[in-house]
């Protein structure tokens, strides 16, 4: 199941296995092939059968890759799957701004596989970590714990040494 391969190394696995296939293997051609088609028809009957599973960008991506090894072209049906578990996957909720600027930057790197449409969908990844910054730059409270660190500026310089040699004395 899609869902629970997040956790574990099961994509690497299947990249791995197809990146041997397609260029390691003393596979024919035909065969070659034949091994993507199944990889990108059991991707689509996973996909589509379960309803949308909440699958982190990279690991989708990672799929992406692993289907395009030989033809790059994605069919239109499994190219609808993939965008479909984008959105239901999207973490437009996210607040943390640099999380979603990676999410979009993600989806810009599989435009060419995947279409116009997860561009669309980096820009609103992108326009709410843009929103995000600004909420947090409009209020000095925020609860970024990073924007309220204490760095006490050094005032004069220590020995260490000098420190540890007081509790040699005691």
């Amino acid at each position: 199941h899609v869902a629970e391969i997040s956790n574990d190394d099961s994509i690497a696995t299947i990249i791995q296995l197809q990146e041997w296939i397609v260029e390691s293997s003393d596979w024919n051609y035909g065969d070659k092939v034949r091994s993507e088609m199944s990889l990108r028809a059991a991707l689509l009957s996973e996909l589509s059968s379960n309803g949308y599973v909440d699958v982190e960008t990279n690991l989708l991506y990672s799929l992406v890759e692993a289907v395009t090894l030989i033809n790059p072209m994605l069919t239109a049906d499994l190219q609808v799957s993939f965008v479909q578990t984008i959105e239901y996957s999207m973490h437009i909720d996210e607040i943390d701004a640099n999380t979603l600027f990676s999410e979009a930057q993600e989806l810009e790197t599989m435009e060419k596989t995947l279409g116009q449409s997860v561009i669309s969908l980096a820009e609103r990844l992108r326009e709410r970590a843009f929103e995000i910054e600004e909420e947090r730059q409009a209020d000095p409270y925020s609860s970024d714990p990073e924007q309220h660190r204490y760095t006490p500026e050094p005032t004069e310089e220590f020995d260490i040494d000098e420190l540890f040699a007081g509790l040699l004395d005691r």
